[in-house]
């Protein structure tokens, strides 16, 4: 596992832990939207770079 993959895994158990709060109280808080690293020219170009490298 790479520190990349720890980033990734944390980021989602923290955005689902946030998701169940939210929806089990009165809180209306919305949230966040995820950010699609992927839309970026760059990243994408890196993520085809470091798998077909």
């Amino acid at each position: 596992m790479t520190q990349e993959d720890v980033v990734l895994t944390v980021e989602y158990s923290v955005r689902g832990a946030m998701h169940a709060v939210y929806s089990g109280s009165a809180s209306t808080c919305p949230s966040r939207p995820v950010h699609h690293a992927l839309a970026e020219p760059a990243t994408a170009l890196r993520a085809l770079r470091t798998a077909f490298g």
